[in-house]
């Protein structure tokens, strides 16, 4: 196929309900990695969480395993159900 000058692409959509997409959450764009800190960004929200105010928060985490992704998914893996949303990659 053609990827060029005049190529226009549309992602293919996408239900966020049926993905598991809550109505409130935080976008994070990124590759399980050590260097770019993903497990933070989970331990994070999981603070906001814990106040009234965020309660509603989620993290939404799209992006493909990298390397050493270990830490970032103990991370995700240690708080409960519906903190953390990982997409993937597509």
């Amino acid at each position: 196929s053609y990827i060029g000058p005049g190529h226009r692409a549309a992602p293919a959509p996408i239900d966020p309900a049926a993905e598991g997409v809550p109505g409130r959450y935080v976008l994070l764009v990124s590759t399980l990695e050590p260097r770019k800190n993903v497990a933070t960004a989970v331990r994070a929200i999981r603070r906001l969480r814990a106040t009234e105010e965020f309660a509603y928060l989620s993290l939404v985490l799209v992006g493909g395993r990298g390397w050493m992704p270990e830490a970032s998914e103990a991370a995700i893996a240690e708080g409960p159900p519906g903190e953390t949303v990982r997409l993937g990659f597509r």
